[in-house]
């Protein structure tokens, strides 16, 4: 991410968001990273930036409107796949059946921090980049790496992982570093904060 837009704070918050106390006076807190798609139609790599963050006990927070506007065109301007729809917060790895249903919901992907990150935020917005989704899961052990790696059962998906997750998180950070390009976010974005 600091690669990409060195202008930016970047706190890494991650599942447990033990850092991101330190990220509160921002104007603006944005939740990049990786999330599972819940439709078979979302590839891997596919962008998602959500108008809504909920969880899944029922509270939901309204995305930063020119935030969204602004990460949406910087996605389209580099020729992403862009998903709509709002994204839910769980509290694990989503898989089987569980993706159906959130996707019946509306939910267009799953994620394990970004609601929290809205909750501690006056505004937010999220960019997301779909790493597996139903016709390409991965295991839910992979919550807890350590152990997933345990298991030679995991270790082709442990390699794949390896080889994604950094592409595909560097996708995220380009739409973030392509919407600051002359956007009208440039009020939000401070390299003194």
């Amino acid at each position: 991410m600091r690669q990409h837009v060195p202008e930016v704070r970047v706190v890494r918050g991650g599942v447990a968001l033990r850092t991101l106390s330190a990220a509160t006076t921002t104007p603006v807190l944005l939740s990049i990273g990786l999330a599972g798609g819940l439709s078979p139609e979302q590839p891997a790599g596919m962008v998602v930036i959500p108008d809504r963050i909920d969880r899944q006990s029922g509270e939901s927070w309204q995305a930063d409107r020119a935030w969204a506007e602004a990460l949406r065109a910087a996605a389209r301007r580099l020729e992403l796949p862009l998903a709509d729809g709002p994204l839910v917060e769980t509290t694990g790895v989503v898989t089987g059946v569980a993706r159906g249903e959130l996707a019946a919901r509306g939910y267009a992907a799953a994620d394990m921090e970004s609601a929290s990150i809205a909750a501690r935020a006056a505004r937010v917005a999220a960019v997301r980049v779909i790493i597996d989704g139903p016709m390409n899961e991965i295991s839910a052990r992979w919550r807890r790496p350590l152990a997933a790696v345990l298991d030679p059962r995991l270790w082709g998906q442990g390699f794949w992982l390896m080889r994604a997750a950094p592409v595909l998180a560097r996708r995220a950070a380009a739409v973030l570093a392509e919407a600051i390009r002359g956007e009208a976010v440039q009020g939000d974005v401070d390299p003194e904060v």
